[in-house]
């Protein structure tokens, strides 16, 4: 059942297209943190990994974001199953790493 749930969600995450700036990193989620959804509400921690370039440790998805269901769902499945990402992400304009692409290994 989890196999198939992520098989799907990787198919959906996997039709996004890629903002080609995105900076990669890739490596096995090792927190996620829920909060407020003005607070950088889906935040995603990878093992020893600096994120987008600069020395934040997490990134973030924003709730406005059409795939956002799907982004989570995929993310927690991963921590679930510590599975390896790619994150592809980008400073934001108060420097923190705001995910546009993932891809699961």
């Amino acid at each position: 059942m989890h196999k198939a749930f992520a098989a799907i969600t990787l198919a959906a995450v996997s039709m996004v297209p890629l903002d080609v700036s995105a900076l990669s990193v890739t490596g096995t989620v090792t927190q996620v943190d829920v909060a407020d959804f003005t607070n950088y509400g889906f935040r995603v921690y990878l093992a020893n990994v600096p994120m987008c370039g600069n020395s934040s440790t997490w990134a973030y998805l924003p709730n406005t974001d059409s795939n956002y269901n799907v982004y989570a769902a995929a993310l927690l499945t991963a921590y679930v199953q510590k599975t390896q990402v790619i994150v592809y992400s980008n400073p934001d304009s108060n420097g923190f790493c705001l995910i546009y692409y993932v891809s699961f290994k």
